[in-house]
């Protein structure tokens, strides 16, 4: 299980799929990683990381005190702000938020989108017959395309009405009441945690979890 691993690891690493870096669950639990002055270099994981040049770079137990949920990245200044917060779910694994530091272009050509479904036909048919294409006098075959193709651009600009696009990628289930019970959630688990880890905040937590997880399941329907 352990070389199998380390060969999987070694693999992606250097056939070039993951050149920056990578996220998964490695159940080393002997590798206390905020400790790395008790970690050998003669660990075979350890060893396989070092050999391809990458950093591991959480420093918080991920699964009670273990640190099993590691991301690791070639370039450590591409991840930032790491956060190891309140358990996923029903899973006893916390959730890991970072960012990933990036460039980003400006992107002068957006594709505009139209929602045809909602056109007006019948105007539009209007409109094109009123542009007497059989009239244009020219004997080269691009130039009559290039006239009609112009016009119909036009025309659609004109009539199609365009799609809102700022709703495209929403999560459907991620409803008003999932949203509050979640902020619900991590309130209750930042208490507890602030508390010195208070069993009676850690009661009022799982209530509030399991409220999140109802919440999920009826918005799912």
């Amino acid at each position: 299980m352990v070389v199998s691993l380390l060969q999987s690891i070694n693999e992606e690493l250097t056939s070039g799929s993951s050149p920056e870096g990578d996220v998964r669950d490695v159940n080393y639990r002997e590798l206390v990683w905020n400790q790395i002055e008790k970690i050998s270099d003669d660990h075979p994981f350890v060893n396989c990381v070092n050999e391809n040049f990458m950093h591991q770079l959480v420093n918080e137990p991920t699964r009670k005190n273990n640190f099993l949920d590691l991301i690791f990245s070639s370039d450590e200044n591409i991840v930032d702000n790491i956060s190891v917060r309140e358990p996923f779910g029903t899973s006893d694994h916390r959730v890991i938020e970072f960012e990933i530091v990036v460039s980003k272009s400006k992107n002068d050509n957006q594709v505009q989108n139209f929602n045809y479904h909602k056109a007006n036909y019948n105007d539009i048919i209007k409109i094109a017959i009123s542009k007497q294409w059989e009239r244009i006098n020219s004997n080269s075959s691009d130039d009559i395309w290039g006239n009609i193709k112009s016009d119909l651009i036009q025309i659609r600009n004109d009539l199609v009405p365009k799609i809102n696009q700022k709703n495209k990628f929403r999560c459907k289930w991620a409803t008003k009441t999932v949203k509050k019970c979640r902020r619900a959630k991590i309130r209750a688990w930042n208490k507890y945690i602030k508390s010195g880890k208070s069993l009676v905040l850690y009661d009022r937590y799982k209530k509030k979890l399991n409220r999140l997880v109802k919440a999920n399941s009826d918005a799912k329907k």
